[in-house]
């Protein structure tokens, strides 16, 4: 009881400090709304069929829309530590904090537990903004698997972001571990394009992000009706990054196509010039 009010008070503490900035609270929510449009139109130039493959038989819309939605939780679980400690430093407070009874594991939680609430009602945000203004079908009859696959994905990068935090408290500043990891799972994880369509060399090093399996889980059961057990199959069965596959019909080049190189059935074309 006594780690519940601690960790309710933290996440009161942060609330106010969050809406005493009015105006920068609501221009995240509008920059939302201006994310989407922008990757709407972006679809519509890109064009991709649903059977270009790695979108899970998904308009490249709805497959951009889920992974930059998701991808915030992966942004909270490794920067929130990191920025909470480093704004702890900066106003005096983290050495207050640390000489309290309270337990440094219940001060590390307490201190991101708002990050993570934000990102949730970010997340509803973007899929209702999708869903209302754009036609996003969403089905939630998968819902409490994708909560788990979303726990495991946020508990794998959490991790990281202690991680980050300890090297914050150690050299003072910014650590390279946090934005190396958010930049590769952006470009290799399938958050903007599906891992499969890239250059074997390249698609390879999506196997080893945690992200790559969560995202194929969370497509599968948010956007194709999966039940519970197809979304365990899909996630485990999921093609290998960088393994040839099948020309999709009727689409010979897929999304990253005009960029690293069009896949064909024996191999790579050399990129349009």
């Amino acid at each position: 009881m006594r780690v519940l009010r601690a960790l309710l008070a933290f996440l009161k503490r942060d609330f106010l400090i969050e809406v005493s900035y009015r105006t920068s609270f609501v221009l995240q929510f509008l920059g939302i709304m201006f994310s989407v449009l922008i990757w709407f139109y972006i679809s519509r130039v890109v064009a991709a069929p649903p059977t270009t493959p790695g979108l899970d038989g998904l308009d490249y819309f709805a497959y951009v829309l889920l992974g930059l939605a998701f991808f915030h939780y992966l942004s909270a679980a490794m920067m929130s530590f990191a920025g909470k400690v480093r704004n702890e430093q900066v106003t005096g407070t983290l050495e207050a904090m640390l000489v309290t009874p309270t337990s440094v594991g219940t001060i590390v939680l307490g201190s991101s537990l708002w990050d993570f609430v934000l990102t949730s009602f970010k997340v509803v945000v973007y899929l209702l903004v999708g869903r209302l203004a754009f036609g996003v079908v969403i089905h939630l009859d998968s819902l409490l698997s994708c909560l788990l696959v979303l726990a495991l994905t946020v508990l794998a990068f959490s991790g990281i972001g202690i991680l980050s935090a300890a090297l914050i408290l150690y050299l003072k500043r910014g650590d390279p571990i946090t934005s190396l990891v958010a930049s590769l799972s952006a470009l290799l994880g399938g958050v903007f394009y599906p891992p499969e369509d890239m250059p074997a060399w390249l698609g390879i090093g999506s196997r080893f992000l945690p992200i790559t399996y969560a995202l194929h889980a969370l497509r599968r059961a948010l956007a194709r009706h999966r039940g519970a057990g197809a979304v365990r199959r899909g996630a485990a069965a999921s093609r290998a990054p960088g393994v040839p596959l099948r020309r999709a019909q009727g689409a010979r080049r897929g999304v990253a196509g005009p960029v690293l190189g069009a896949r064909t059935e024996g191999g790579y074309d050399p990129p349009l010039r």
